[in-house]
């Protein structure tokens, strides 16, 4: 080997050995990382587990004795109101049966005093000067199949209308004529579900 080939193979391996480690260097370096997507937000129950979604359940729509047994306390407004919703209530119901079956007694006799109990409530709002609710019972209205089941109705009817009574007598302070004219219209509801008990008896 010659004096030159000495001198230039030292040069070599070392210009080798720089390249081997560059190379190695460059494949050696990671990759960047992919930028993680964001947790999906979910709403954990009271155990830990994801809670599933819920829909609120549709509001309950009632009117008269019915939106009367959903509370245990009432304003006066609100007591005259589901007062005379249920007796609304009542007489649509029994102009029905009259209507759709004929006209056949208790219903013929009750139909005329529900009549009466509407005036003595309407009384109540002339003397208040407040406006009288519309009759919006054509909406709630059961339509039995038969002069049974009309007077089953009948008896339903009457309890749910004489226990509105009840709980709105032990209201504290309430004035006396609304008082007098609740008495009334018990007593009334009273004497109609004696009718249709009778009534209801015979089948």
């Amino acid at each position: 080997m010659s004096k030159s080939h000495r001198v230039l193979l030292p040069q070599l391996l070392v210009l080798i050995l720089l390249l081997a480690l560059t190379l190695t260097g460059c494949a050696q370096q990671p990759a960047p990382a992919p930028t993680p997507a964001p947790a999906p937000t979910t709403t954990e129950s009271s155990t830990g587990s994801p809670a599933t979604p819920t829909t609120s359940p549709a509001p309950v729509v009632t009117y008269g004795a019915k939106s009367a047994a959903l509370k245990i306390n009432w304003t006066l407004e609100e007591m005259l109101q589901y007062a005379i919703e249920d007796e609304y209530m009542a007489r649509g119901e029994y102009r029905y049966v009259i209507t759709t079956f004929g006209s056949q007694n208790p219903f013929v006799n009750i139909v005329a005093a529900e009549e009466t109990h509407i005036n003595a409530l309407k009384g109540l709002y002339t003397a208040r000067n407040m406006p009288v609710p519309a009759d919006n019972s054509a909406q709630f209205l059961i339509k039995p199949a038969n002069i049974k089941d009309s007077l089953s109705l009948g008896v339903e009817a009457e309890i749910a209308n004489i226990n509105m009574y009840k709980n709105f007598l032990n209201s504290p302070n309430l004035p006396d004529d609304v008082k007098t004219v609740f008495i009334q219209l018990k007593a009334g509801s009273e004497s109609h579900l004696n009718a249709f008990q009778n009534g209801l008896s015979r089948y």
